[in-house]
């Protein structure tokens, strides 16, 4: 039997999303949102938490 994933957490620390000025990147920015609509389009929850 398959499992299917129906929902996901993903941790995004800010260092991942800024640069060292604190600002926010945004290339990296619109490849987390491509991955995370690939994701909908697969019909997967996603929830997305920033740990500080």
């Amino acid at each position: 039997m398959q499992d299917t994933i129906k929902r996901i957490v993903v941790k995004v620390g800010t260092n991942v999303l800024t640069n060292k000025d604190k600002r926010i990147l945004g290339p990296v920015l619109r490849e987390l949102v491509r991955q995370i609509s690939v994701l909908y389009e697969r019909d997967i929850i996603v929830t997305a938490i920033k740990m500080h």
